[in-house]
This record gives C-alpha cells, structure tokens and sequence, in this order.
C-alpha cells in the first residue's frame, strides 16, 4: 500500500525538467520530468534544517540520513501535450518548499535523537553504535543516539583505523578525517569533547594542515586572501587591493589605483595558509 505524504512533514522539493537542460547535455524527447519531494518528520528537532540545509539534499552517493526521506513522481514526456502544463503547476502548489534546502556540509550534525556523522570510512568496521555500517557497496548510516553518544564512544571514533578492503590502513581517515572530526565538534558540539582524553586530541590535531579548506572570511585574522586567483589584503573588515586591473572598461588610463569594498558576512574563501585561522575561524565545508 503506497504511503501517503503528510504536507507538514515536506521539507524541500526539486523538479527534474529534461526541457531546461543546457546545449551540452541535451536531453532525449523520451525522458520524463519527475517531481522530487523530500519529507522528515524530525526537522523541527535538526540542525541542519534551522540552517537552510538538508543532509539528503543534493547527496546521491553520500551516507543519507535515515530521518529523512524522498519520493519520486514522474511525470509526461515533452511529447505529452501537458508537459508544461504539468512542470508549472508542480511549482505552483509546492511553491513554499521549491528549492527551499541547500546541500549540508558534510561535519556531524544533531539531528532528532541524535547525530549524524557524514564522513568518509567513519562507520566501516567500527566498534562505535553507528545504527548501519558502511560496506563495499553501501554507505550505512554513520548515526548514532544521544543516549550512545558517550565519552567512550567519542574516544572510539578519534582512535578507529578503518582497513582497506585490499589490506592496509586507510592512512586519509587518521590524517584528514579524524582531525576534521574534532574541529567539527569543538566549533558546534564542544560538550561531547568533556571527558575526552586532552592528549589523545592533541596528538590529532597538532600538525593539522587548514590548507585547502572553506572557511567564513569574516572569522579569519587579518591577511592576504586569495580571491579568483588574486591577492586582497583583509584587515577583518574589508578587502582592498592596489594597482588591480579588474574593470572591463577603465574610465582613464591611470598609473596608480586603489579599490576596498565590504564581503558579505558570509563570504566563503578556501584558506590558503594555516596563519589566516584562529580559534574563532567558522569552516564551511
């Protein structure tokens, strides 16, 4: 028997139009549009949703989280007669929700009864009460209880050396993900940290590289940032730059120029030198 959708329980939904694909990748006249409707029934209760975001959003080869669910309805083909017809009236009655989510980092996020943890190998042959484990051919679901979310269980997670399938260690887990792990809970979770052995984190975490990921500009300590391949000096309130050629169409010919201009406060930049962070620095990815 085919459930039915509760309204309340809709939290986003997409429209997969063959008509609106670009020149590169045309479409068949044979494809059908499909109504993609995301619902959960925990959103009040999740952290990702009060930021505009949705772990299931935008993740097709992710671990998804199991609060959530998606359904898929497919419509006409272009060579139906009410194909559009049908795409419009789509967005009109879920207009509300209409590319409502954007996709959420992928860093532990609380959602109802407890947290989910979105990273690469976390839950493949661990000892931690993830509720499913990863496989060759399925990600599991990294999702474990508040009640499970124990210091013991943290400390598990921080020390787990997840083996490849050919043999080996899986070496990236230890020195990117699990430092990751901890930065992730100290910047939005710190309490599940309480208890956790010091040495233990600080062994992690002291040679950690920055390099390469996405932070909020406003959280950084005054520096150069590299912005579109160019340098800006960032005095923790306003980029500026000298003798920078960036408009099309110059007003005057000109020796010397001098341009500043105020970020957005979410204005995201990919840190390039572990100098530009600081306690304080808010990570994006």
């Amino acid at each position: 028997m085919k459930k039915t959708i509760v309204s309340s329980d809709i939290i986003h939904v997409h429209i997969y139009d063959p008509a609106s694909g670009n020149f590169l990748f045309k479409q068949k006249a044979s494809e059908r549009s499909q109504l993609h409707i995301y619902t959960c029934p925990s959103h009040k209760d999740c952290d990702a949703h009060k930021q505009g975001t949705c772990i299931n959003v935008g993740n097709a080869f992710g671990a998804r989280c199991h609060a959530g669910k998606k359904s898929v309805v497919s419509g006409f083909t272009r060579r139906a007669k009410g194909y559009y017809e049908q795409v419009r009236g789509w967005k009109e009655s879920h207009s509300e929700k209409y590319n409502k989510l954007k996709p959420a980092p992928k860093r532990i996020t609380r959602i109802g009864g407890g947290y989910m943890l979105p990273y690469p190998h976390i839950n493949y042959e661990s000892r931690a009460p993830f509720k499913s484990e990863s496989g060759l051919f399925s990600g599991g679901c990294p999702f474990i209880s508040s009640d499970d979310m124990t210091v013991e269980t943290v400390s598990t997670i921080l020390r787990h050396r997840p083996r490849a399938i050919m043999g080996g260690e899986i070496a990236s887990y230890r020195k990117e993900v699990v430092p990751k792990i901890i930065l992730d809970i100290k910047l939005y979770y710190p309490k599940l940290l309480s208890g956790v052995s010091g040495e233990l984190i600080s062994s992690i975490i002291g040679d950690y590289d920055y390099k390469g990921r996405k932070a909020l500009l406003s959280t950084l300590k005054p520096c150069t940032v590299i912005i579109s391949k160019d340098s800006w000096k960032w005095d923790g309130e306003k980029l500026s730059s000298t003798n920078k050629k960036f408009m099309t169409f110059e007003p005057c010919k000109w020796e010397t120029c001098y341009s500043e201009f105020k970020p957005k406060k979410d204005t995201v930049i990919t840190i390039t030198s572990n100098e530009q962070v600081t306690e304080s620095t808010v990570f994006t990815d």
